[in-house]
Formats: structure tokens, sequence, C-alpha cells
């Protein structure tokens, strides 16, 4: 199955409780990927550093946690696990530059090994950056 796919963000819904990821993590980013696997008919995770790969609707805490180097590969394994647990054969990976932006890598790093350890066709779509847009 395809599945598209995009990281967390910092900015997330503080509510005490928890909530539906798309809701927690609610920007433009992710809500566009979550529109863009809905019209593919694709399934649609958010990366996080924390858990590993959300559904839309799974629910969780507010958390303020950035993925460290250091955690990558724990990280890859559990994602791993979960792209098997899904029968996902293709996933869409949107991201801004990881080349740009340091804080990017380790995401990219998580789910370049979590492809490779679940044989995974792996597509990286790089979004424009906010200066692209703007101009645009």
């Amino acid at each position: 199955m395809k599945a598209f796919c995009t990281y967390c963000s910092k900015g997330k819904n503080r509510a005490v409780g928890n909530m539906p990821a798309i809701e927690r993590y609610g920007n433009h980013r992710i809500n566009n990927t979550y529109f863009a696997a809905m019209y593919s008919r694709a399934q649609f995770f958010i990366l996080s550093g924390k858990y590993g790969l959300l559904k839309p609707c799974d629910q969780i805490p507010y958390y303020d946690h950035k993925l460290k180097t250091l955690e990558v590969k724990a990280i890859a394994k559990r994602v791993a696990r979960q792209l098997r647990r899904y029968a996902i054969n293709r996933l869409v990976y949107f991201t801004k530059s990881w080349h740009k932006n340091e804080d990017l890598k380790p995401y990219y790093q998580v789910i370049r090994m979590a492809c490779d350890g679940s044989k995974v066709a792996l597509v990286t779509r790089e979004l424009p950056d906010k200066e692209v847009e703007k101009k645009a």
C-alpha cells in the first residue's frame, strides 16, 4: 500500500489531554500533505520524533521533543516495524530541504533507514521554503 508522510511540527496545540495527531500538529504543511494523501487515496502518517509514525486519528498528548541524531537508529527501528505492520510498500515523504535545515536531517535519516530496512520504496518530495512560497 502507498502512504504519504511528513514530519511533525514544533508548533502544537497545547490543549490538555489527548487529541488526534492531525489536530495536535495542525499546520499548513501537515494539512496539505494530509489532503494530498486523501486525494490520492493513500494512507497518511506524521513522523514524530517521539512516537514514530502516527495516523491522523492517533490520540496523543502535548509534548515538546525534537528528534536528535543520537535517537535516529532507535526511532528508525520503530518506524520500520510500523511500516511492516501497516503493509506500506511505497512511501512518499514530504519535507522541506534537510540540506538547508539541520533540524530536519534526523527525520529524513529515520525515514531513509526505516524504508531501507523494510524494503519500502521511498520517494522524497521537497517542499519550497517560505521565501520561495512568498515570491511565487
